[in-house]
């Protein structure tokens, strides 16, 4: 795999990616030589970890190697599809887009759907009432008043008769149904591997690989049902699927279905033959590529000195504990903070990360009525304060404030100035998007020239 295919590659992926796509062809070489059927690979990674951008990469480099790939995201659907017409309907596209030369595939990949199609009709439709209605005329509700009415049942022997046979029948076709429904999925396993096999006797590269992403957002029915499915239905020599999920939430998902005291982690198990964990990845490269892409201008933000931009951003990063579509966003944040900043002086960095952080997690909290608040409630005269050091579980301590607590001020020491708060609260007008006006603060600029200095000093703690 040549290196432009990594070429956006901000997280330092490709060496996993790489990896992972290795183990899944070796895994399926194995599980065909056992003959086992399909390979459940489940990709574990918290929220906003780049799960995403792995299964778009992968099936990019699968694809360009001529595989046959199919993608499909999982909360875009679960609204709107039963997850088994979803998976078969990604599966079909892309085999029908490599079975256009082949008449015999086109008939196989046909016959599987046709021997499907019952178990879809089932599956799309609430079984109990529609099947005791049809072989017996009768409904649900009506049964249940019958014989939550001791006395109508007594007196009316014909009704209770009525109601014994229509329940026998009931039964009888729920066991029909069921048997119908093993012998369609028999089938459809059938004519789909024989459609494989001959899409691979005419070039089509086996496995064809299936990527699924979002999952662990799904309802928690729509999930487990998508689960189901593929592990019972689609467990077919020639499919490899990846899952996405955040494994820890996808538990908590499948307890809530099941009821507290109902261990998540064993039943997902079952469904997955191999979970490989992503990684956590340095923020630093995402954070600077990422500030670049949105146009942070750097040139506007100038470190103490002795203190590279790098160190301060890293130490950022290390500590801030955000993901990577948080950075994001504070990153098109800290763009506008700096594209829109009107003053000639420049911008103190360890405050306007600060300060965007604090923005993008609780824009509630902040006031942007006057000069001399930047909280609710604030003097106007305090000063963020934390020690800044590479070794101190301490450092940096404000930003957990911030998530935690937002009514929380920041912590306060007494500069012995009357502008702090005025000078925050025009860092956080400009990172609102609102204005004051400019004229009338630029006589200010020495004193905010003094404050970025002092601000420097008591954040980094550091004598410069």
């Amino acid at each position: 795999m040549g290196d432009h295919r990594w070429s956006d590659d901000l997280l330092n992926r490709k060496v996993f990616g790489e990896h992972l796509i290795e183990l899944m062809k070796s895994r399926y070489e194995a599980r065909k030589r056992a003959d086992i059927g399909s390979l459940i690979i489940n990709l574990d990674a918290p929220w906003g970890s780049g799960k995403t951008y792995i299964i778009e990469k992968l099936a990019s480099i699968l694809a360009d190697e001529d595989y046959a790939v199919s993608k499909i995201n999982a909360w875009e659907e679960d609204r709107n599809s039963d997850p088994l017409i979803l998976i078969m309907s990604a599966i079909n596209k892309t085999l029908s887009e490599k079975a256009i030369g082949s008449s015999k595939a086109k008939k196989l990949l046909g016959d599987a759907k046709s021997a499907l199609a019952p178990v879809a009709i089932e599956a799309g439709k609430q079984i109990g009432k529609h099947l005791l209605r049809s072989v017996t005329g009768l409904s649900i509700d009506k049964l249940s008043e019958a014989y939550l009415d001791n006395q109508a049942i007594s007196d009316d022997e014909d009704f209770e008769k009525e109601a014994a046979d229509a329940f026998e029948k009931y039964v009888d076709a729920k066991l029909q149904a069921h048997e119908s429904e093993k012998q369609s999925i028999a089938l459809f396993k059938s004519k789909s591997s024989k459609a494989l096999d001959e899409l691979s006797k005419g070039g089509m590269k086996l496995p064809l690989f299936v990527f699924i992403d979002e999952l662990d957002r799904c309802h928690p029915d729509y999930a487990i049902k998508l689960l189901e499915n593929i592990k019972h239905v689609f467990d077919i020599e020639g499919l490899v699927f990846v899952i996405s999920t955040d494994t820890l939430q996808l538990r908590e998902v499948v307890k809530g279905y099941f009821g507290q005291g109902f261990d998540g982690g064993v039943y997902l198990r079952k469904f997955f033959d191999r979970t490989v964990v992503l990684p956590p990845a340095s923020n630093l490269d995402f954070s600077l590529k990422k500030f670049e892409l949105y146009g942070v201008d750097f040139d506007k933000l100038s470190p103490p000195e002795g203190v590279n931009i790098s160190y301060i951003i890293e130490s950022w990063t290390n500590f801030v504990h955000c993901s990577r579509r948080d950075i994001e966003q504070i990153a098109e944040i800290l763009s506008n903070f700096t594209n829109t900043w009107p003053y000639p002086n420049i911008i103190d960095p360890v405050s306007s990360l600060i300060l965007a952080s604090a923005y993008f997690f609780h824009p509630h909290e902040f006031v942007t009525m006057g000069p001399g608040a930047l909280f609710k409630g604030s003097t106007g005269r305090w000063m963020i304060k934390a020690p800044f050091s590479d070794s101190s579980e301490d450092t940096w301590s404000i930003f957990n404030n911030i998530k935690s607590d937002g009514n929380r001020p920041f912590h306060s020491i007494d500069l012995h100035k009357g502008y702090s708060g005025r000078f925050l609260n025009q860092e956080m007008l400009s990172l609102s998007g609102s204005s004051q006006n400019p004229q009338a603060e630029r006589s200010r600029s020495n004193e905010y020239s003094d404050f970025i200095v002092v601000s420097a000093k008591s954040v980094l703690n550091i004598d410069h």
